[in-house]
């Protein structure tokens, strides 16, 4: 069984259970004679010189070394009922509870452990169960309640620790009360259950009522039960409002538990679940005072705005609308500060609201004098620019966030001055120099290959309306093939791609040689490129079409295989090309035509 620790989190390992020290190979070797010591603890804890060698004498340890609280006598006398344990010899071990009345309560181990709790630790297949349930018939209430180990740990913490639903059921049944019995540390079995063993806690949690003093739920233990079953990823807990009990642990938790929607986000039960859980918690916190409910949720509410969990922002201002007025007293920063500095659209989308103090946290000044817009002109965390690929889309991305934050300020806020003398426009300027030269040099590279493309297909398309499929009359210069369908189809084919290809060459020329404003990369240059990247698209499309339909005039014969197997063909470039290049388009498309990260999250006020 794991000894006590200062993380009452983590699981333990027993020291003299473990071999610390790596040995050299040679019995001169300095470590020797620690790995040795260390070696026959072990080897004594365990109880297995008698079954190596049971002729061999037991070594002697130093005197401090020795086992606390136990004699070798005792281990040696209890030896055959601890392998008869670990046997699931029912018969062997019952026979050794008649000729010794104490052996049932009798201390086996080194960690001072009797039976049962061997027992429970033995694992859940059907003989260990069996074992375990004649081995608890055989107990008195009052005997099973004062079985301990070194730690204080009865057998239910061990079933708990292992996860052994059953063994838990089993023993809970015998005596309820074991559920209350708390370790040394002031550890419930509970605690133990909830490192990970989901269906172990939901038993106990089941079988421990708020109502009986003391309890798990209560004070210290209680925050200490809720930041374990956070950490294990286990947020059901919000069905038991026993949970919830102590206000005292509430700051803690609902703290500790705004980062888990990080990692959590994506899978949409769990995060359900640890939402139900926020909203739990803050409810039981509205018969709360004011300045109580203040202190508990305050850093919790800016810990979410920062890290842009706006579900919890939501939950905590719904229930208390005055908490959106929470301040970060260290930098002078409120919510809303926080999440243009993050760049947390969904969190800063709840100042769009109707009837919200947009303009209450416009102009508010922070402690080096910065406003909310001279926030959103500093450069983002690189972690929010890696959201969008290229430099010039994430310089797109930065301009927006600056033009939707200086709709609400007002006009009088707009050019105020921080304590470094620099307006919000400077400071852009300032803080994006480097991404604005990125962004031009990105959008020149990507312009530049595109034109090479473009002229390829212009100079290819151009080339064969001179050299039409299956030639032309001498005398009258007239195509051959002038009344086939198919020639039709080339000839449309073959126009369209020269028009297409030479509008896309000036798209791309007019990106080249454009002046690189900030403003620019707002609109001007995403539309260039879009245009640019969709009369590309359809050049190549019209290529492949014309030169589809010169290849079927010149082998088709009107043979409907060879016109598959041409249409089959022609549709790997378009493919290629669209896997390539659309998600860049569609990105593009999305972040300069569409409603774009700015977004109303409903109709109703907080307040």
């Amino acid at each position: 069984m794991a000894s006590s620790s200062n993380d009452e989190r983590q699981s333990v390992v027993h020291v003299e259970n473990s071999i610390l020290v790596r040995l050299s190979g040679d019995d001169k070797s300095s470590n020797y004679s620690l790995w040795k010591s260390q070696m026959i603890k072990l080897i004594r804890n365990r109880g297995f010189y008698p079954i190596i060698d049971p002729s061999m004498p037991h070594p002697t340890l130093p005197p401090d070394e020795n086992f606390k609280g136990m004699r070798p006598k005792t281990l040696h006398k209890y030896l055959p009922l601890h392998r008869a344990t670990i046997k699931h010899d029912w018969e062997k071990a019952s026979r050794i509870f008649r000729e010794d009345g104490n052996a049932i309560k009798a201390k086996i181990t080194p960690d001072l452990e009797t039976v049962l709790h061997v027992a429970v630790s033995l694992g859940k297949s059907k003989e260990a169960i069996d074992f375990l349930r004649d081995l608890v018939g055989l107990i008195s209430d009052n005997e099973l309640l004062e079985l301990q180990d070194r730690n204080g740990y009865n057998p239910l913490h061990y079933a708990a620790e292992t996860g052994n639903t059953e063994a838990a059921r089993i023993l809970v049944e015998k005596h309820p009360d074991l559920v209350y019995r708390a370790a040394k540390g002031g550890k419930y079995p509970v605690h133990m259950a909830a490192i990970g063993h989901r269906d172990t806690l939901k038993y106990l949690i089941n079988h421990t009522s708020a109502d009986v003093m003391p309890n798990p739920y209560y004070g210290g233990s209680g925050v200490r039960l809720l930041n374990t079953v956070i950490d294990a990823g286990i947020f059901e807990v919000q069905k038991h409002k026993s949970f919830l009990k102590s206000h005292a642990s509430l700051c803690k938790v609902l703290e500790k538990l705004v980062p888990c929607f990080v990692e959590i986000h994506r899978k949409q039960v769990v995060h359900e679940q640890a939402l139900e859980l926020v909203e739990c918690l803050c409810e039981n916190m509205e018969s709360l005072s004011r300045q109580e409910a203040s202190r508990i949720y305050m850093r919790a509410l800016l810990l979410a705005a920062k890290l842009g969990i706006h579900e919890v922002v939501k939950a905590i201002v719904s229930t208390f609308p005055s908490s959106i007025r929470s301040c970060d007293y260290k930098t002078q920063q409120y919510t809303f500060h926080l999440a243009v500095k993050y760049r947390n659209e969904q969190v800063f989308n709840l100042i769009h609201q109707p009837g919200y103090l947009k303009h209450e946290f416009a102009d508010l000044e922070d402690s080096s004098g910065d406003t909310i817009l001279h926030l959103a002109a500093r450069l983002a965390p690189t972690h929010k620019l890696d959201l969008v690929s290229g430099a010039a889309m994430q310089m797109q991305r930065e301009i927006q966030w600056y033009k939707e934050v200086e709709k609400v300020v007002p006009l009088y806020a707009r050019e105020r001055k921080n304590y470094a003398g620099k307006t919000p426009k400077m400071v852009f300027i300032e803080e994006h120099t480097k991404l604005k030269a990125e962004g031009e040099k990105w959008m020149k590279d990507a312009a530049n290959s595109c034109i090479i493309t473009a002229t390829l297909i212009a100079t290819v398309v151009f080339a064969s309306v001179i050299a039409v499929p299956g030639g032309i009359e001498s005398n009258t210069g007239f195509p051959l093939l002038y009344n086939k369908i198919s020639f039709k189809i080339f000839a449309l084919s073959d126009s369209a791609s020269l028009c297409t290809s030479v509008t896309s060459i000036l798209m791309f020329l007019s990106i080249t040689t454009s002046r690189y404003a900030e403003e620019d990369f707002l609109h001007a240059l995403p539309k260039r490129l879009i245009l640019g990247l969709i009369s590309l698209f359809f050049s190549i499309l019209f290529l492949i079409a014309a030169f589809s339909a010169a290849l079927y005039l010149m082998f088709g014969q009107m043979r409907f295989a060879s016109l598959v197997a041409i249409a089959a063909f022609a549709f790997l470039p378009m493919t290629s090309f669209v896997l390539l290049q659309f998600p860049l388009l569609v990105g593009l498309i999305s972040s300069t035509y569409g409603r774009g990260i700015f977004r109303k999250q409903n109709n109703k006020p907080f307040r």
